[in-house]
């Protein structure tokens, strides 16, 4: 390897660039899927996963297996080789719980940011301020920050007052 990096002239480096910018072309692809996406080996190895799937394998709801229908799956070849999978969760809608199609009411009357939204979603599903963090990629001081903001702005006190609120019957 050191033979090959002193006679390249700087093409590992050139490698290196290009593999940190199609990793990170490849989150942005990940993230900008609205349902859970998995990157896997060929070994089935997670090598990337976008917010919504770290989610969904945190909460147990829906937990990856291969053998199940839920998740579809996309051979990546490379070379004309198998290189891994883009594992996408289904959008099957009757599996997912009707509060969170309920969400849509309370945002726009609240007026929430789009992170505000994807917090209260987090939050409606139960989940620690430690686990959205880690889910959305914050700080955990950060996550306290949006939801005492959703609250001020929801005129709850506390997170149940706030779910119930956000969840609850509208005339």
């Amino acid at each position: 390897m050191e033979e090959i990096a002193r006679d390249s002239g700087g093409t590992i480096d050139a490698l290196t660039r290009e593999a940190r910018r199609l990793s990170a072309a490849i989150e942005v692809v990940l993230e900008a899927l609205e349902r859970p996406a998995l990157l896997l080996s060929c070994e089935e190895k997670v090598l990337g996963a976008n917010a919504a799937a770290r989610l969904t394998l945190k909460s147990g709801a829906g937990a990856f297996e291969l053998a199940k229908p839920r998740w579809i799956l996309a051979a990546l070849r490379a070379g004309g080789r198998s290189a891994g999978f883009l594992a996408i969760l289904s959008d099957d809608r009757a599996s997912e719980p009707a509060v969170f199609r309920e969400l849509c009411g309370p945002v726009r009357s609240w007026r929430l940011t789009d992170r505000q939204t994807a917090v209260l979603a987090l939050v409606v599903r139960g989940l620690t301020n430690e686990i959205i963090a880690d889910t959305l990629g914050i700080g955990e001081r950060t996550v306290e920050f949006h939801v005492s903001r959703i609250l001020d702005k929801a005129g709850a006190h506390n997170r149940a007052t706030l779910i119930a609120s956000a969840i609850g019957p509208r005339p």
